[in-house]
């Protein structure tokens, strides 16, 4: 009997127990409000995160395995009024409408398109996905896959007075949408005297998500953006639980101890790639791969310093496809910070088998109070990216093999689940529900 099994079967008798114990008057109040010994679909879940419990910090393990087993109740709230939310569907019916979808300029305004939030027009959503599956562009952002999936989960409620968490449902697109996102979010609160009442007893309960570049906060202040200050981000937000990919600990805007750093959505699919079968396989094409646009000039160094090295790939212009397989025939990918210090391409590389490393300086990775990044990954500080040669030539092929075989066990935890999906396998947004349900409780260190 495994591990996952020997903790369900324990669990099970305390439950039955408990029941019975428990007198019939107690079960009807809110505080013990009846509940299954396992919620539907618990030990599909539980057991599908037996690699990965290998991976997750050992004080994090058994809390974990409670979460899955007796999963809080979320209520999921719109935010945002008419007009606004007219906003993101605006951008979608344009990019529909253009006339030419192959030409890279289209491509991008639809890859825009489909990153935006519809917060139920699931017409409009489905006619985004169906446009841009053959474009390869990248999936809806994590917005959308939130709420979608958990109004489809047993951990929905209808409400919110016996809700543990509630997801605010709102249009995230970035420029004058994500202003009037955060602006926005406690004027609808103070509206709602049910949501409002629960909010000035526990506002950690409410969460919201925000992955624009820089979190909820602009980079550089500039006019007609939000400022980049703690006292107005806790204005805006009042202390809500937000979770990001902005887990810059050098900035105002996240809090270790009360927000949540998440993988973002990539363009990367799950199709099968040369190297993806063999997580141990040390021998491929490339020994490192890197492309993309110079948003930092720190890419431009690298390039430029280290692009001559031997088994290094750096193209500078790279089909989709050929982006894939690159990835997948390669033991390092580099993912350095670009506009943000947050990169899709540490996803893209777990996603493809390849061991993604790190460059950037103060940046708090997903989830790293349940998974250690030194487990998966390679971290180098931004101003000493010179060393990575000698870094990476430093590592043993055991512990190269090691790394490749932790990065397939963590692949479930940047993996979110496909709109309409309903699959009870364990991906990143119920992790990230995890984190942000022991935040609220006040679990973690404040």
């Amino acid at each position: 009997m495994n591990y996952c099994s020997r903790i369900m079967a324990m669990e099970q008798l305390i439950c039955l127990v408990g029941l019975l114990l428990v007198p019939p008057a107690s079960l009807s109040s809110h505080h013990h409000r009846v509940r299954p010994c396992f919620e539907p679909n618990s030990q599909t879940l539980l057991k599908s995160c037996e690699s990965l419990l290998s991976m997750v910090r050992k004080e994090q393990r058994l809390p974990l395995m409670d979460f899955l087993l007796h999963p809080p109740r979320i209520f999921v709230e719109p935010v945002l009024e008419a007009d606004s939310r007219s906003i993101c569907t605006d951008h979608v019916e344009t990019a529909l409408r253009l006339p030419n979808l192959n030409n890279r300029s289209m491509q991008y305004t639809l890859k825009f398109a489909a990153e935006v939030m519809i917060p139920g027009d699931v017409e409009l959503r489905d006619r985004v996905c169906t446009a841009s599956q053959p474009l390869g562009v990248p999936p809806p952002r994590p917005d959308t896959v939130f709420s979608d999936y958990i109004k489809r989960s047993t951990w929905a409620t209808d409400d919110p007075t016996e809700a543990d968490l509630i997801l605010l449902d709102a249009c995230v697109g970035g420029g004058q949408t994500h202003i009037k996102l955060v602006k926005t979010f406690l004027p609808h609160i103070h509206a709602n005297p049910v949501l409002n009442g629960l909010f000035s007893q526990h506002p950690e309960r409410f969460i919201m998500i925000a992955t624009f570049d820089n979190g909820v906060c602009s980079r550089d202040g500039a006019q007609g953006k939000l400022p980049n200050s703690k006292e107005f981000l806790f204005n805006q937000t009042g202390g809500a639980t937000l979770l990001m990919n902005h887990g810059n600990l050098k900035s105002p805007c996240y809090d270790k101890h009360k927000d949540v750093s998440i993988p973002t959505t990539s363009q990367i699919g799950l199709a099968d790639f040369p190297g993806r079968a063999e997580p141990a396989l040390l021998y491929r094409a490339h020994q490192v791969f890197f492309s993309g646009k110079y948003s930092h000039s720190l890419r431009k160094s690298i390039v430029q310093q280290l692009g001559n090295q031997t088994g290094y790939y750096f193209p500078k212009h790279i089909e989709h496809g050929e982006y894939n397989i690159a990835m997948a025939n390669s033991i390092f990918c580099l993912a350095p910070r670009g506009a943000a210090l947050w990169s899709p391409r540490l996803d893209e590389a777990i996603k493809m088998g390849c061991i993604p490393v790190v460059i950037a300086t103060k940046y708090d990775m997903p989830f790293s109070d349940l998974l250690n990044p030194t487990d998966y990954s390679i971290q180098i500080d931004e101003n000493k990216y010179l060393t990575l040669p000698d870094v990476l030539q430093n590592l043993t092929s055991a512990r190269r093999g090691e790394l490749l075989r932790n990065v397939d066990r963590v692949k479930m935890a940047f993996r979110y689940p496909g709109l309409g999906s309903t699959e009870p396998d364990m991906n990143a947004a119920i992790l990230a529900i995890y984190q942000a349900w022991r935040r609220a409780l006040r679990v973690e260190p404040r």
